[in-house]
């Protein structure tokens, strides 16, 4: 998630991440400090490559 996201809340993926955790799902929240909506286009640096190269090893495991 973006923290400064004005498209959705910070808590619109709650009811998901409960959801999936009941089930036995390994889930990581991470927010990005100055993310916007899709900090991943627009927010270009150091963090927003950090939480990509995060997201990439969660998957692979």
């Amino acid at each position: 998630m973006g923290s400064l996201d004005d498209v959705y809340s910070a808590d619109c993926n709650d009811n998901f991440i409960e959801e999936v955790r009941n089930l036995g799902c390994e889930v990581e929240f991470v927010l990005h400090s100055k993310g916007e909506h899709g900090f991943e286009a627009f927010n270009e640096g150091e963090e927003t490559n950090r939480i990509i190269d995060d997201t990439i090893k969660f998957i692979n495991k």
